[in-house]
């Protein structure tokens, strides 16, 4: 059994990559959300695609900031630019109470569609894109109240994709040989075994089995009448219906006549 092997050739494709890097800089005014103790405040950052959360990334605890925390943190995140064009994605920067053991607690929010950020600082090669500054009021369910500070830009990368072409879905057909050895049984009738082969094509005969070839398939024979003994059957098959059961002869000794002497 032989099969053709073909070599494939990976093609190399040169892609753009989008990265958004961002700098939390400060919030300044917010709300007041703890009642007894100093706030502990951190920015929330994440992704929004069509509205759904795709990539979140927090910024550490400013401890006791009350309302005007300071992060100065850095967050990179890698973006679809034909996903943004098309108004898709979002940027989303929520401040977070930070309370271990009553949970943590919203202060407000900023959403900013990605198209806007794109139009306002366009994506350019490695640091020949500079940061532009972003001051915004927050908005929660406090109202609006308090400003947040960042800085924003763009860097597109270029990067080369090794793909391997997907191979052909039909099947190639080959040949297996397979002999069909002869079998002697008790009849009267003469079995005629011919010297014949079986030409399996790949993914008509081969059954299940994904598209494999079995590596034994039973010959077929003619049709005798008989039917298979099983170990389970304790019953002998039936004998033949052409085949004539012996006769046993009466078994007679003749005695020989004694005379007496």
């Amino acid at each position: 059994m032989f099969r053709n092997h073909k070599t494939r050739t990976r093609i190399q494709t040169t892609t753009t990559k989008l990265i958004l890097e961002i700098v939390i800089k400060f919030a300044k005014d917010i709300e007041d959300v703890n009642a007894f103790s100093a706030m502990d405040v951190y920015a929330s950052v994440a992704i929004l695609k069509d509205r759904k959360v795709k990539d979140r990334i927090n910024t550490p605890v400013a401890f006791s900031a009350n309302t005007n925390p300071k992060w100065n943190q850095t967050i990179k995140f890698s973006l679809d630019e034909k996903l943004a064009q098309e108004g898709r994605l979002m940027l989303l920067v929520e401040l977070m109470s930070h309370r271990p053991f009553l949970g943590d607690k919203e202060i407000g929010f900023v959403r900013l569609p990605m198209e806007q950020l794109l139009g306002s600082n366009p994506p350019a090669s490695g640091d020949a894109n500079g940061m532009k500054l972003e001051t915004h009021a927050l908005t929660g369910p406090y109202g609006k109240k308090g400003v947040v500070n960042f800085t924003y830009r763009f860097l597109a990368e270029q990067l080369r994709v090794s793909t391997v072409p997907t191979p052909s879905t039909t099947s190639q057909p080959y040949i297996m040989y397979l002999p069909v050895s002869p079998h002697s049984y008790a009849s009267s009738d003469p079995i005629q075994l011919t010297s014949s082969y079986v030409t399996v094509q790949q993914g008509k005969n081969a059954g299940q089995g994904n598209g494999l070839v079995p590596i034994y398939m039973s010959p077929q024979y003619q049709s005798h009448g008989y039917q298979q003994y099983s170990p389970r059957n304790p019953q002998p098959p039936p004998q033949h219906s052409q085949l004539k059961p012996l006769t046993q002869q009466p078994f007679s000794q003749s005695m020989p006549d004694t005379q007496e002497a």
